[in-house]
C-alpha cells in the first residue's frame, strides 16, 4: 500500500503537493497486492468493521482519503490479516509535506 499526495491535473512526471497547490491523498494498492475499504464504524474498536459481512467493499485501486476517516486494508495473499488505519489530519507544511502521522490496529482474524 503507499499513500500518496498529489495534485489534481498534474502528471507524474511534475512536482506534485507543492507550495499553495490543492492536496488529495490516496491509497495506492500497489499492483494488486492489497487491497483497500472504508471502514463501516470503528475499526479500532474491533476488526468486525472492517468485515465485508458488514457491508464493507474492499477495492484494488485508488482510494481518496479523508481526513480523521478509518479505513481498512488487507493484503490479497492473506485476507484474514487486516490492517485499519487513520490519518488524523493532512500535513500542511509548505513548500511540500514533510511528515504524515497514521494511527493503526492490526488484525488476524
Amino acid at each position: 500500500m503507499s499513500l500518496i499526495c498529489s495534485s489534481p491535473g498534474r502528471g507524474d512526471n511534475v512536482q506534485n503537493c507543492s507550495g499553495a497547490d490543492t492536496r488529495v491523498w490516496s491509497a495506492d494498492p500497489l499492483e494488486k497486492r492489497s487491497v483497500v475499504a472504508r471502514a463501516a464504524g470503528d475499526p479500532f474498536a474491533g476488526p468486525e468493521a472492517c468485515a465485508e459481512a458488514n457491508g464493507v467493499t474492499y477495492q484494488s485501486q485508488y482510494m481518496e482519503l479523508e481526513a480523521g476517516r478509518a479505513y481498512c486494508m488487507r493484503l490479497t495473499a492473506d485476507p484474514k490479516h487486516v490492517v485499519a488505519f487513520r490519518i488524523p489530519a493532512f500535513p500542511t507544511e509548505k513548500p511540500l509535506p514533510t511528515g504524515l502521522t497514521i494511527e493503526t490496529a492490526v488484525w488476524a482474524v
